[in-house]
C-alpha cells in the first residue's frame, strides 16, 4: 500500500486512530456447501481442518462465516479497516480483508507500515481488540507509539 499525497495543512501527521468493522457479504448462510476437493491439511493449528477448509459459499467463495462476539449467529462476512488522522477524522488508509481472528491486527500493521517512515514517531489509538503482543511489538518496530485501550 502506498500513502496518498496529502494537501498541506489538512491532515494531522502525528496522531492517528485505527479500527475495523464487520462487513456483511452478499451471500447467504444457506449458500455454504461442502467444497468438492477439500485440502489434505487444514489451515488450523497443527493442520487441523476448519470450517473454511471444508465449506465455501456458492455465490461468494471468498466470504467467510464470522461473528465478532460470542452472541449472535455467524454471517458471511469480510472485515473493513481504516486509519484516520485525529485532527479532522479523515481516512488516510483503508482496506478490506477476509474475516478472521488475525485479520484486524495484520491489516492495521500493513496500513501503518504504509504511513511509515516518518521523521518522528506517530501515535495510534486503538480499542482493546488490538491488545495483542505481536501487534504492539509490530507497531513499535514501525516507530508507532500504540495507545491501546486496556494496556
Amino acid at each position: 500500500m502506498r500513502a496518498a499525497p496529502k494537501p498541506p495543512g489538512l491532515l494531522d501527521d502525528e496522531h492517528f486512530t485505527v479500527d475495523g468493522t464487520l462487513l456483511e457479504a452478499w451471500a447467504s448462510r444457506d449458500s455454504f456447501a461442502p467444497k468438492p476437493n477439500p485440502p489434505q491439511r487444514g489451515s488450523g493449528v497443527r493442520g487441523r481442518k476448519l470450517l473454511r477448509d471444508l465449506h465455501e459459499s456458492k455465490t461468494d467463495p471468498e466470504a467467510r462465516l464470522y461473528k465478532k462476539s460470542a452472541q449472535g449467529p455467524s454471517k458471511p462476512s469480510y472485515l473493513g479497516h481504516v486509519v484516520t488522522e485525529n485532527r479532522n477524522g479523515l481516512i488516510v488508509q483503508s482496506c478490506v480483508t477476509e474475516a478472521g481472528r488475525r485479520g484486524e491486527l495484520d491489516a492495521a500493521l500493513a496500513m501503518l507500515k504504509a504511513l511509515a517512515p516518518r521523521p518522528r514517531e506517530i501515535t495510534v489509538a486503538a480499542d482493546k481488540g488490538y491488545q495483542d503482543e505481536k501487534c504492539i511489538v509490530g507497531m513499535r518496530a514501525l516507530g508507532v507509539v500504540p495507545l491501546v485501550a486496556g494496556i
